[in-house]
Protein backbone atom coordinates (compact mmCIF):
# COMPACT_ATOMS: atom_id res chain seq x y z
CA UNK A 1 0.00 0.00 0.00
CA UNK A 2 1.18 3.23 -0.99
CA UNK A 3 1.62 6.19 1.82
CA UNK A 4 -0.27 9.33 1.98
CA UNK A 5 1.28 12.54 2.17
CA UNK A 6 -0.30 14.22 5.00
CA UNK A 7 1.94 17.54 4.53
CA UNK A 8 -0.94 19.91 4.18
CA UNK A 9 -3.06 18.14 7.58
CA UNK A 10 -0.04 18.07 9.60
CA UNK A 11 1.04 22.32 8.27
CA UNK A 12 -3.05 22.56 8.72
CA UNK A 13 -3.17 21.29 12.75
CA UNK A 14 -0.03 22.75 13.85
CA UNK A 15 -1.52 26.04 13.45
CA UNK A 16 -4.14 25.10 15.65
CA UNK A 17 -4.32 25.91 19.64
CA UNK A 18 -5.30 22.46 21.33
CA UNK A 19 -9.12 23.15 21.85
CA UNK A 20 -9.20 24.19 17.65
CA UNK A 21 -7.03 20.81 16.90
CA UNK A 22 -10.01 19.34 19.39
CA UNK A 23 -13.02 21.25 17.34
CA UNK A 24 -11.76 20.43 13.69
CA UNK A 25 -11.29 16.52 15.02
CA UNK A 26 -14.71 16.55 16.14
CA UNK A 27 -16.38 18.03 13.14
CA UNK A 28 -14.20 15.69 11.02
CA UNK A 29 -16.14 12.62 12.77
CA UNK A 30 -13.25 11.71 14.57
CA UNK A 31 -10.65 12.03 17.11
CA UNK A 32 -7.36 13.71 17.35
CA UNK A 33 -5.52 10.73 17.95
CA UNK A 34 -6.88 8.98 15.73
CA UNK A 35 -5.49 11.94 12.67
CA UNK A 36 -2.29 11.61 14.42
CA UNK A 37 -2.47 8.29 13.95
CA UNK A 38 -3.13 7.90 10.32
CA UNK A 39 -0.53 10.61 9.83
CA UNK A 40 2.15 8.68 11.55
CA UNK A 41 1.15 6.00 9.81
CA UNK A 42 0.35 7.33 6.44
CA UNK A 43 -2.39 5.35 6.08
CA UNK A 44 -5.98 7.31 3.76
CA UNK A 45 -8.81 7.98 5.64
CA UNK A 46 -12.54 6.32 5.07
CA UNK A 47 -14.36 8.28 2.55
CA UNK A 48 -16.90 10.17 5.57
CA UNK A 49 -13.90 11.39 7.35
CA UNK A 50 -12.02 12.32 3.91
CA UNK A 51 -14.85 14.16 2.79
CA UNK A 52 -15.24 16.30 6.25
CA UNK A 53 -11.24 17.12 6.58
CA UNK A 54 -11.56 18.05 2.19
CA UNK A 55 -14.49 20.03 3.47
CA UNK A 56 -12.27 22.05 5.74
CA UNK A 57 -10.33 23.15 2.14
CA UNK A 58 -7.39 21.73 4.01
CA UNK A 59 -6.63 18.79 1.54
CA UNK A 60 -8.62 17.44 -1.68
CA UNK A 61 -10.43 13.93 -1.10
CA UNK A 62 -8.27 12.25 -3.63
CA UNK A 63 -5.24 12.94 -1.69
CA UNK A 64 -6.52 11.87 1.11
CA UNK A 65 -7.74 8.53 -0.23
CA UNK A 66 -5.41 8.50 -3.50
CA UNK A 67 -5.69 4.63 -4.38
CA UNK A 68 -9.65 4.45 -3.09
CA UNK A 69 -11.80 4.14 -6.32
CA UNK A 70 -11.91 7.82 -6.48
CA UNK A 71 -12.66 8.18 -10.22
CA UNK A 72 -15.85 6.04 -8.99
CA UNK A 73 -16.62 7.76 -5.72
CA UNK A 74 -15.25 11.87 -6.53
CA UNK A 75 -16.08 11.73 -10.13
CA UNK A 76 -19.56 10.41 -9.80
CA UNK A 77 -21.38 12.85 -7.98
CA UNK A 78 -21.20 11.15 -4.60
CA UNK A 79 -19.08 14.29 -3.12
CA UNK A 80 -22.21 16.12 -2.46
CA UNK A 81 -21.31 18.55 0.44
CA UNK A 82 -20.55 16.32 3.85
CA UNK A 83 -22.79 17.21 7.11
CA UNK A 84 -20.42 18.40 9.66
CA UNK A 85 -20.75 16.62 13.37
Amino acid sequence: MCKVDFSKLKQHLSLLNAGEKEAFSKSCGTTLGYIRKRISLGLPFGYEISLLIASHGVMKPEELMPLDHHKYVWDMGHHATPTRK
